[in-house]
């Protein structure tokens, strides 16, 4: 695999439901969650070509979806994926650019029933995937967004493959989360970000689970970067800090990406290390400590082709 980091497919579906960058807006939840519902849900969790993946059920219909923290639907599927579903359109459509600059139109619809393991939601609001947009990795079917994962808080744990959805604080008692350091984050048109010190300055940085990689912008990286031994420039930061938790080493590669305007992502290799919790209506994350031998078990950044 590259080592050029594949951004999050919907990173750029913001525009497809605030309707442009740069704003603080936040999309609200867009799921209504009964109050049967299970307090805590735990869904497993697998990776394939370093992005996070999850098996759903719509309409009884096996799913594959990608884990997008970058996306702000709730959960949006292939046309032809719906083709096979009793899906009900609003006709309603919204126009979306793509990193590229390429203009998708996707239709709104309504799928009768979302099941995520023991978790079951009805009447769930989203948008398709036209053909003319490429998903990340072949034999996807959609993918699942923050407009489904704010509804709850949120575990997402690589190093154990699952993701976590709790109604309630109790419900993530036995998880330790309460223990694990904090940071600020906000939720808006970006996605959810937080600013990180590092060398003496301030990164604004997205929490992505759609990027292959971190990445950081060039202008952000002035006086960091480095040239690795295959040529491609990136920055390997000690210390990357916010209150009481520091998320360094992490190698960042440096990429000129388009949107979100913000200074870097974070991507699978901050995530493979340990799990992170998302909270976000106290507007918090809690990254889990890592483990005893420091970045010893952090993975090697893939190869250029």
């Amino acid at each position: 695999m590259s080592r050029w980091p594949r951004s999050s497919f919907v990173n750029l579906l913001l525009l497809l439901l605030t309707g442009g960058w740069g704003g603080t807006r936040a999309a609200p939840a867009a799921v209504v969650v009964s109050p049967e519902a299970p307090a805590r849900t735990v869904v497993p969790l697998r990776i394939e070509g370093n992005l996070p993946v999850v098996q759903a059920a719509v309409g009884g219909r096996s799913v594959s979806l990608l884990l997008d923290l970058g996306g702000f639907d709730t959960v949006a599927l292939r046309a032809g994926v719906l083709d096979d579903l009793d899906v009900t359109y609003s006709g309603a459509t919204r126009r979306w650019s793509d990193a590229g600059g390429a203009i998708h139109r996707s239709r709104a619809y309504r799928l009768p029933v979302v099941e995520l393991g023991a978790l079951r939601l009805e009447d769930v609001p989203g948008h398709d995937l036209p053909a003319s947009a490429e998903l990340p990795v072949e034999g996807i079917d959609g993918y699942l967004g923050l407009g489904l994962l704010r509804a709850f808080r949120v575990i997402v744990d690589y190093p154990r493959g699952r993701l976590v959805l709790a109604r309630g604080d109790a419900a993530l008692a036995d998880d330790g989360v309460a223990t694990w350091p904090r940071l600020a984050a906000q939720v808006d048109d970006r996605g959810v970000v937080s600013r990180l010190r590092t060398d003496g300055r301030t990164l604004r940085c997205v929490w992505d689970t759609g990027y292959t990689w971190s990445v950081i912008r060039p202008r952000a990286a002035r006086g960091l970067a480095e040239l690795d031994d295959d040529g491609q420039r990136h920055v390997v930061v000690d210390a990357l800090t916010a209150g009481d938790a520091d998320l360094g080493p992490l190698d960042l590669v440096v990429h000129d990406f388009r949107q979100p305007p913000v200074d870097a992502v974070l991507g699978y290799n901050l995530f493979t290390e340990r799990a992170v919790y998302f909270d976000f209506e106290a507007a918090a994350v809690r990254v889990e400590p890592r483990p005893a031998g420091g970045s010893d078990g952090a993975p090697a950044a893939p190869s250029s082709p």
